[in-house]
């Protein structure tokens, strides 16, 4: 692996990441039947694998944690592999593309 494929490899994970662990807020409101307005913030991409719900309350914030079913962070982690293993070979792919032909040109001197 050269370098310049290790750091376009981080730079893709740590994207990864960053769109993971920021939460979509004020993506649902919602008010229930007595009028509290409830807030739903949801992590994870593409697929959600953890929910905060924040309830407005006559007394304060009431929160509640939610977290996804197992598939969805299966998923999650697939699509991030997908995503780093496609990376890795086009990087790799380019960077062969182009050895190949600095290669082509020194044998024609």
């Amino acid at each position: 692996m050269h370098l310049s494929t290790a750091i376009v490899l981080m730079f893709a994970i740590v994207l990864i990441i960053w769109a993971n662990i920021r939460g979509q807020t004020g993506k649902y409101m919602i008010w229930d039947g007595n009028g509290n307005q409830i807030h739903n913030h949801v992590y994870g991409w593409p697929y959600v694998g953890y929910n905060t719900i924040q309830q407005d309350m006559d007394l304060g914030w009431d929160i509640v944690f939610n977290l996804a079913p197992w598939v969805y962070h299966f998923l999650d982690f697939l699509v991030a592999l997908v995503i780093v293993v496609s990376l890795w070979q086009i990087c790799e792919k380019w960077i062969a593309h182009h050895d190949s032909a600095r290669l082509r040109r020194t044998e024609r001197r």
